[in-house]
């Protein structure tokens, strides 16, 4: 847990709080409505203004990400999360 509080970046979903049992970890982030998944199976596609836009973003993210010897290892739909 400890890359996600060097993971500080404006495109990176943010660590909120860290708890741990005996048994478990709970790991609290900021919450997101959809994942582009989700988006896409909700409102379709999205335009292509909209899909440049998610596009840079991500790669900045990742690029941030990278730059701190950080390689993200999952990347899909389901695990680039969108505001609106």
């Amino acid at each position: 847990f400890k890359i996600l509080t060097i993971a500080n970046h404006k495109n990176l979903c943010q660590l909120l709080a860290v708890y741990e049992t005996e048994n478990s970890t709970y790991v609290i982030l900021e919450l997101y409505p959809l994942s582009l998944y989700g988006y896409i199976q909700k409102c379709g596609f999205p335009t292509l203004d909209m899909a440049k836009t998610i596009l840079i973003n991500l790669l900045e993210g990742v690029a941030y990400l990278h730059e701190r010897g950080i390689m993200h290892r999952d990347l899909k739909l389901e695990n680039i999360m969108v505001k609106k």
